[in-house]
């Protein structure tokens, strides 16, 4: 036997069906509890189905007169309801029925909307108890409301808030049920012509079959079935035919048999209700045994028109055969064989995945046994790199005093740069007076000056660029300093480089220095023979410009000693992402 479900693949070994093939029946075993239930099969439900294709004469509403009962719980599936009947429906009496008076406030404006309404012959607005949901209504105000009509639809406005198709389910039940003027004539031209069709329930879509079983309904069904018809009993393997979501077309007298549930019911159940399992469940299973009861039948229709094909004539003497009163014992039987079947095959695919999930369970072990060791040699890295770490910021400690110094040792030079400047300023003055007390060589002395003076203002700016050089690699210094890992022995041989050099700085400035004030004193004591000793003075010039050249020389190799640095702290930077990367790379494997 063939399933009748689509499973997923991923879970159809894992998970049963929701029914078994029994001949032209099918077994519903979806129900949490009792026993399985006998339903006709698609294929038998299609034979079951009314004939609303091709075009109808509708009948005129002086032939036939229309009533439709709406309970309307929630009001916008109530204003859907009433705009679809307003559009599809012929002239009709209308009750609608309600838990509050907002409710029905709201719904009277709603109403009022239509201009030319299709329910101008009867209709009123009832508020009831919320007991019974829309079973009650029906039976306790619908049905003598409407009782002098030939033909009652029932509508609800049902939401199913417990499962995701409600929507869905609710669209496939309006559609069914009502869909357009022209379905909606042939639903009444088929209760014309056949007066002995007493119910028409929508034909079950694939959203809901799963749910179409007794379920826990089947023993309160039979209790029911003793109050109200006695002489008649359930049973469990006759098929069960009866309208989802409960709407459907009905006569009234199809209806009459249910009407004495009203005494038996009392008092009803108080909100909130269960999903299943309930005296009004197991009153909407009983709808169409009702309607035998009354000696009518019932039919289907589908959300969609069709013809019957010239392969179904015998599709009308099948409706004739099907009654919800009698049992079919060998369509029963086939199907528990068929779920015995299946159940052989359940077993046997549950005792393979038994097995997989050993070998699973096993693998797992392993697995754990292996992240385990992965743990203990990341802890011990972990311990490592906190080693390094600590190593790291001790050396940078080093560091951080060693950068200290330098900053001290700058500050002493300038203040020596202080001190040689106030000594330059003061030998401005000596020249001063001297340019007065020289006569005949005033013209020539001054320029020499003036060229002296612009020598120096050009080497104290270039002091000053170097000043400026050296704090900004002071400020470079002092952010690398926090990247560098594992670089600190090179780093201290280009602090000892840099140290060295601020000392040759030093002592060229001593030395400029102490040639400045030999100058000084030599043009101090030579005023009168500045004329004789040009020559030497130009020599000393000579020498003075030779001292400058060799200061911007040893400045540039400062410069060119800061570049190399700043390649080497590159270099350092890419060589710590690299190893970082790797470090990444290596765990990223060792996890998987």
């Amino acid at each position: 036997m063939g399933l009748l479900v689509d499973l997923d693949s991923s879970a159809a070994a894992a998970a049963a069906p929701a029914w078994v093939e029994a001949g032209d029946y099918e077994l519903n075993v979806a129900g949490v509890c009792g026993a399985p239930t006998l339903r006709p099969s698609p294929g038998l439900e299609r034979c079951l189905t009314l004939d609303l294709g091709g075009k109808n004469q509708n009948p005129s509403p002086s032939e036939i007169r229309l009533g439709v009962h709406l309970h309307a719980f929630y009001l916008t599936e109530a204003d859907q309801i009433i705009g679809l009947l307003q559009q599809a429906l012929p002239p009709f009496d209308l009750l609608i029925t309600t838990d509050t008076g907002a409710k029905q406030h709201a719904l009277a404006e709603i109403l009022a909307r239509y201009s030319s309404p299709r329910w101008q012959q009867r209709f009123d607005i009832r508020v009831m108890p919320n007991r019974g949901r829309n079973v009650i209504p029906l039976l306790r105000d619908g049905v003598p409301f409407l009782g002098n009509c030939q033909l009652v639809l029932h509508l609800h406005t049902k939401r199913t808030i417990h499962k995701s198709f409600g929507p869905d389910w609710l669209n496939d039940l309006l559609a069914g049920l009502i869909g357009d003027a022209d379905r909606v004539g042939a639903l009444i031209q088929a209760f014309s012509t056949d007066p002995g069709l007493g119910l028409v329930m929508p034909l079950p879509s694939e959203l809901i079959r799963p749910y179409l079983n007794w379920g826990a309904n089947f023993e309160i069904a039979s209790c029911l079935v003793q109050a109200l018809w006695p002489g008649r009993a359930l049973d469990i393997q006759a098929p069960l035919v009866f309208p989802p979501g409960m709407m459907f077309w009905a006569r009234p007298a199809a209806l009459a048999p249910l009407v004495g549930a009203l005494a038996v019911l009392e008092p009803l159940p108080p909100e909130p209700l269960l999903i299943d399992g309930t005296p009004l469940h197991a009153l909407e299973r009983l709808t169409a045994h009702a309607c035998e009861v009354a000696g009518l039948r019932w039919a289907l229709a589908g959300a969609r028109n069709r013809h019957l094909d010239p392969g179904e004539d015998g599709a009308r003497a099948v409706q004739q055969r099907v009654s919800v009163w009698d049992p079919q014992p060998e369509a029963y039987l086939e199907g528990v064989y068929a779920l015995g079947t299946l159940h052989r095959q359940l077993q046997h695919n549950l005792e393979e995945r038994e097995r997989q999930l050993e070998v699973i369970l096993n693998h797992r072990d392993s697995l754990e046994l292996s992240l385990t060791e992965r743990d203990r040699g990341l802890a011990e890295r972990d311990a490592a790199l906190a080693d390094c770490w600590r190593e790291f910021k001790q050396a940078e400690q080093e560091h951080q005093r060693q950068l200290q110094a330098i900053l001290d040792h700058r500050d002493s030079l300038e203040l020596s740069l202080t001190e040689r400047d106030r000594g330059l300023a003061e030998r401005d003055a000596a020249l001063s007076d001297c340019r007065q007390q020289l006569q005949q060589t005033e013209e020539e002395q001054q320029q020499r000056l003036q060229s002296i003076l612009d020598h120096q203002h050009s080497l104290e700016m270039f002091l000053a660029e170097r000043e400026r050089g050296l704090a900004q690699r002071d400020a470079d210094l002092s952010e690398s300093w926090r990247e560098l890992l594992s670089n600190q022995n090179a780093q201290q041989e280009q602090m000892q480089a840099i140290l060295a050099q601020w000392k040759e700085l030093k002592v060229q400035l001593a030395e400029r220095e102490r040639c400045l004030a030999d100058q000084g004193v030599e043009l101090s004591e030579c005023r009168q023979e500045l004329l004789l000793n040009q020559e030497t003075q130009g020599q000393q010039l000579l020498t003075i410009l030779e001292q400058g050249r060799m200061l911007a020389a040893s400045l540039e190799d400062c410069r060119a000693s800061v570049r190399d640095l700043e390649a080497e702290q590159l270099a350092m930077r890419q060589t710590q992402r690299w190893w970082h990367g790797g470090m990444l790379r290596r765990l990223g494997n060792m996890l998987k």
